[in-house]
């Protein structure tokens, strides 16, 4: 029997979908929010807090940057 997450077809059965097919490219019970679990909720909520405040602080100095050396500077009368 070939495996067909290495690009090979299986012969007499169907292949994995959902849950089943998250197991079995994943492995284990990897990749799955216990939102039941208020451990695991505050973990989730954390690391997205830290990803969104991140987030923010990339594109905010990004936009800085734009503001401060991006072209030509205004007019008085085109700021305000």
């Amino acid at each position: 029997m070939r495996h067909i997450l290495r690009g090979e077809q299986r012969s007499g059965t169907a292949a994995p979908i959902g849950r089943a097919a998250l197991v079995a490219s994943a492995g284990g019970e990897r990749g799955y929010a216990d939102w039941t679990n208020p451990d695991h909720r505050l973990r989730r909520l954390l690391a997205e807090f830290i990803g969104v405040a991140g987030l923010m602080f990339i594109l905010s100095g990004g936009a800085a940057i734009l503001a401060k050396y991006g072209g030509h500077s205004l007019k008085p009368w085109e700021s305000s």
